[in-house]
């Protein structure tokens, strides 16, 4: 396409370029991003012209080459600035206690600041205190939250988000609408502790894929809170070897309303065939209708 052949010349020629201006949105600079890190070509000066001022999303598909102390510097200036969305995927390094400092510190006050997205994949330096800190302090305006692969984070952090976005406290403000955790080494009292706190009550969209510990009885604590408000619409449960068709049961009970679109239970578990076809099937005493679903995955 013309739009590819744009970014292979620019890609090709990126040491000639110092910054891509503000008119060039997070669809363009991932691209750009991607063709980069396939190159070889994301060097600490390209992740300066990535990261210029201004940008509202700073994306980032390989951080191998940013170091810690250089993205810090950058959300120093980019979240002051306005920035909405932070997604880093394989953050390794460049993700630890002095980036979460340089978030913390830099957040504008309560009602001005913007960010609304964080995904951290493969942060090995994030420790569990300093996850925990970063969601209590941006809470108030992030309402969608990914954490894959962060090896050293667990009770401290799922009691953070419990407590952040709990429904208990009058003055709260704070709303999850989309958690998303993979390959973490969390156990079936932190799930628990998140889902009774109500934290989860506004939930539109949950992956839980590659936790060891979750298993039905998790699932039907972690979903009975979203029943009340009906608000789920995606659920991505994929690689849990531990559910069964129970589980199935707790997902069509709390689709009461009838807005779960898309349903994704890929990998290993003991779901069945006929426990499938228990869960389409109409007319059930004490059951809501099956969902109608545009994207099923099995």
């Amino acid at each position: 396409s013309l739009f590819q052949i744009c970014v292979d010349f620019l890609v090709r020629n990126f040491d000639q370029v110092e910054a891509l201006g503000n008119n060039v949105d997070g669809f363009i600079r991932r691209a750009i991003c991607e063709s980069l890190v396939s190159q070889g070509k994301f060097t600490s000066a390209a992740f300066d012209a990535i990261a210029e001022d201004g940008i509202e999303s700073l994306e980032l598909v390989d951080c191998a080459e940013v170091t810690q102390d250089q993205l810090s510097g950058a959300l120093q200036k980019l979240i002051p600035a306005g920035l909405q969305a932070l997604i880093l995927n394989h953050a390794g390094r460049c993700f630890g206690p002095t980036t979460v400092r340089a978030i913390t510190s830099s957040l504008p006050p309560k009602p001005l600041h913007s960010l609304f997205a964080i995904s951290i994949g493969g942060a090995y330096l994030l420790t569990d205190m300093d996850a925990a800190s970063l969601i209590n302090t941006i809470s108030h305006t992030v309402s969608s939250i990914e954490f894959k692969a962060c090896p050293l984070i667990g009770s401290k952090f799922c009691e953070a988000i419990a407590n952040s976005y709990s429904s208990s406290q009058a003055d709260n403000d704070a709303n999850l609408t989309e958690l998303s955790l993979e390959d973490l080494s969390l156990t079936k009292e932190s799930l628990c502790c998140i889902a009774t706190s109500g934290a989860l009550r506004q939930l539109q969209s949950l992956s839980l894929q590659r936790i060891e510990c979750l298993d039905d009885e998790t699932m039907d604590t972690i979903l009975s809170v979203t029943t009340t408000s009906g608000s789920l619409e995606g659920l991505n449960l994929s690689d849990n070897p531990l559910l069964t068709d129970a589980s199935l049961s707790s997902i069509r009970k709390c689709n009461k309303k009838g807005k779960l679109r898309s349903l994704q239970l890929a990998g290993p578990n003991h779901i069945s065939a006929l426990g499938l076809e228990v869960f389409f099937t109409r007319g059930i005493p004490d059951l809501p209708p099956p969902p109608k679903l545009y994207k099923l995955d099995l």
